[in-house]
């Protein structure tokens, strides 16, 4: 029995691709490379993640190797997943309350020449708070660039 498919399989047969179509659409990676890669045979350039992103139009690709594949990413990074205007909205809105919470706090341990060993749990505390901001902020530009929605000085095609 064969181990779980790899995301960049479970990507490919999402965009309703055989690896022989894929190999055509991305035009630099071979059949036998992407089944190389999609069986964790062979080393993933982020080049090719990146191609293989735009060809599936699996926008999420790229994160989900930098978070489950890449040992900084492992370490550093959370996927970013596709969500909702609203969902998205409410994250942030969350995450900017328990910021908000400790920025008086934060400012002034900014002033402070040395930080206490009590300091230690704010701080983290306030990390995570910062990084469940910053990932509102990717999956909000996530959404934008899947959406129809188009910057007011852009032309749509039939537009004079």
């Amino acid at each position: 029995m064969r181990k779980r498919k790899s995301i960049y399989q479970l990507s490919r047969e999402h965009a309703g691709l055989t690896r022989k179509e894929a190999s055509e659409k991305i035009g630099f990676l071979s059949e036998n490379q992407l089944e190389k890669m999609e069986r964790n045979k062979s080393g993933i350039d982020p080049g090719d993640v990146l191609a293989m992103e735009e060809a599936y139009g699996d926008y999420t690709l790229s994160s989900q190797h930098c978070a489950k594949c890449c040992a900084i990413g492992m370490k550093y990074d959370k996927a970013v997943e596709l969500r909702s205007l609203a969902q998205i909205v409410v994250h942030a809105e969350l995450a900017f309350t328990k910021f908000e919470a400790c920025r008086i706090r934060l400012l002034e341990l900014g002033t402070q020449d040395d930080l206490q060993t009590e300091d230690y749990a704010f701080l983290e505390e306030s990390c995570k708070s910062l990084k469940e901001l910053g990932q509102a902020g990717r999956e909000l530009e996530l959404l934008l660039r899947i959406s129809n929605i188009h910057k007011p000085d852009e032309k749509l095609d039939g537009d004079a």
